[in-house]
């Protein structure tokens, strides 16, 4: 139902200055676009499907006919050619959740970026480099580097200042807790501790042995 369609993106504002413009040539040169505070929504379901791939699922094409098919001497239409001279984005955010490894959540804030020379052309590389602050977990992150969008491609630099990686790490290894609700899912396949200290450890490894002394719930879990 519409009504229950998730937001994919929103925005306050966005600017775009067109510098050439060449229907028949199929070339687009875009001055300079701007975004201004958008808000990006990333999750992936308990089936591990993304909310964004439904875009993919969209036809990109009209459907063709007898009657709309072009003929031999249309010819091939000319390739396009895209060109953005300059794009920022300023205040952006985005929130990643993800309930396929239990649930993680994750918010980046403060989000800026800018990119400059981007094309289509074969083998041409642009520029672009991007900063924010990671919601509760603290810390923060960038990237700079040169991409290519055809073939895509690109080299970048990541780097995180005073990142926490407590949560971000049990994300990455695909543990989901052996909590009570997790195991009545069937989607347990470990232990966590939220603490990096010996109290923290050593309260997982309690809940560890008891769940031991019930092997058929220990089985689950290991499966």
């Amino acid at each position: 139902p519409a009504e229950q369609a998730q937001r994919l993106i929103q925005w306050r504002s966005l600017r775009v200055v067109l510098d050439e413009v060449e229907p028949l040539a199929g070339r687009v040169v875009i001055g300079d676009v701007t975004l201004e505070a958008p808000v990006v929504e990333a999750v992936r379901d308990a089936a591990g499907a993304l909310n964004w791939s439904r875009l993919a699922q969209a036809p990109v094409q009209p459907e063709v006919t007898p009657d709309s098919a072009p003929s031999a001497a249309a010819g091939k239409p000319a390739a396009r050619s895209v060109t953005v001279k300059h794009a920022s984005l300023k205040n952006g955010a985005i929130n990643v959740v993800d309930d396929s490894v239990g649930h993680f959540q994750l918010q980046v804030v403060n989000l800026n970026a800018e990119a400059t020379d981007l094309a289509t052309t074969a083998g041409t590389r642009g520029k672009v480099r991007a900063g924010g602050d990671i919601g509760d977990a603290g810390g923060s992150v960038s990237l700079e580097g040169e991409v290519a969008l055809a073939p895509s491609a690109g080299r970048l630099a990541i780097a995180g200042r005073d990142v926490r990686m407590r949560a971000p790490a049990r994300y990455l290894a695909q543990v989901v807790d052996a909590t009570l609700e997790d195991m009545a899912d069937g989607r347990a396949t470990g232990f966590c501790f939220d603490t990096f200290n010996a109290d923290g450890f050593g309260r997982a490894l309690r809940r560890a042995f008891a769940l031991y002394r019930r092997p058929a719930d220990w089985d689950a879990v290991r499966a």
